[in-house]
């Protein structure tokens, strides 16, 4: 297991955390990415302070999830925080190939429900977030060629058929 006996530090710099319910929501304003963090995984980049190893996590971890919790799951959480670059990179550090697939396979299916999941998305620059309208307002005062935001096509207008969001790709 390529995160064994590691002392992970979690990224804390140019970052905005927000608990919403029992999830963490990370913005990167580095690359612009978000991130949602399950229970278990923002708990695993909680303890990723650089001084705790991955063993004394692994303890943490099975305390509040219960003694089932194997560490490979800890490693799969190392992984997914490390290629959403939560995690400091540390000179030496082995980088785990672990997936999901894997970890289910050997844990079972059963575990793959309390897998720690990182979800990301690339988020919008704000010039091009505010740039979209309601579909519904395509062809209302100067919205010709502007992006409509349930289909991601520009408002055009078709003559006598009206205006509709399928012209060109935003």
């Amino acid at each position: 297991m390529a995160h064994r006996n590691t002392r992970p530090r979690a990224r804390k710099d140019d970052l905005i955390i927000e608990q919403v319910g029992d999830e963490t929501l990370v913005y990167d304003l580095r690359n612009d990415r978000a991130h949602c963090l399950n229970p278990s995984a923002a708990l695993v980049w909680e303890l990723a302070d650089g001084q705790t190893d991955t063993e004394a996590i692994t303890e943490e971890v099975r305390e509040k999830f219960g003694p089932e919790t194997d560490p490979i799951i800890i490693d799969y959480a190392l992984t997914r925080l490390g290629r959403a670059h939560l995690l400091e990179a540390q000179a030496g550090a082995a980088r785990s190939g672990l997936t999901r697939r894997d970890v289910v396979r050997r844990l079972g299916r059963a575990a793959a429900i309390s897998l720690p999941l990182v979800t990301s998305i690339l988020a919008p620059t704000a010039a091009r977030a505010q740039s979209t309208i309601p579909d519904a307002t395509c062809g209302q005062a100067d919205t010709v060629g502007k992006c409509c935001a349930g289909t991601g096509k520009k408002c055009r207008n078709r003559g006598k058929s009206g205006f509709d969001c399928n012209g060109n790709a935003c």
